[in-house]
C-alpha cells in the first residue's frame, strides 16, 4: 500500500507558514492573509481571535529565528502588533501600536525580516506555494495509478 505524503513548506524559521492574501487568492476557504503553524492549524487569520482581539486584517509581519510579529487590524479598527512565540503558537501577546512607544518594530524586536505588504509578499512564497500544490496533486495521480495497476 502507497501512503502519499504532503508537506508545506515552512516558510518562516521552520514553523510557521504565511498563506494567501494576494490578488484576492482564497486559501483553505479563507479569505485574506493568513498564518498556519506547522501542524496545518491556522492561528492568524480573518475573523480569528489572536488573546484578547478578533482580527479583520493582517496588514504587515516580521520574524526571527523563535518571534513572529504581525501588524494587524482589529474588529474595532485598532491597529496591534500580535506577538507570538514559536514555543507556544496559541499563546500571543497584544499590544495597541498607538498608545506604544514603538516607532521601529525591526529594532524593538530585534526581527530579521519585516515584510510591509502582505498583498506582495516576496515572490518566491507563491512559487513554493503553487509547485507544492501540483507536487501534491502529482503525487496524488501516482497513488492512483499504482493502486488501479495492482
Amino acid at each position: 500500500m502507497c501512503v502519499a505524503i504532503f508537506t508545506v513548506p515552512n516558510l518562516i524559521a521552520g514553523y510557521i507558514q504565511p498563506i494567501g492574501g494576494a490578488h484576492g487568492r482564497r486559501w483553505y476557504g479563507l479569505e485574506g492573509f493568513s498564518f498556519i503553524d506547522n501542524y496545518g492549524r491556522f492561528f492568524i487569520y480573518k475573523g480569528g481571535e489572536s488573546g484578547s482581539i478578533v482580527v479583520d486584517s493582517v496588514c504587515s509581519y516580521g520574524f526571527n529565528d523563535h518571534l513572529l510579529v504581525t501588524e494587524v487590524i482589529s474588529k474595532q479598527g485598532e491597529e496591534y502588533y500580535d506577538v507570538t512565540d514559536f514555543s507556544n503558537f496559541h499563546n500571543s501577546t497584544e499590544i495597541l501600536i498607538d498608545t506604544s512607544c514603538i516607532t521601529n518594530p525591526i529594532t524593538f524586536f530585534n526581527l530579521e525580516r519585516w515584510i510591509n505588504n502582505v498583498n506582495h509578499p516576496p515572490k518566491s512564497l507563491y512559487i513554493m506555494s503553487d509547485f507544492c500544490i501540483t507536487l501534491f496533486f502529482v503525487i496524488l495521480l501516482i497513488e492512483i495509478l499504482l493502486i488501479s495497476l495492482f
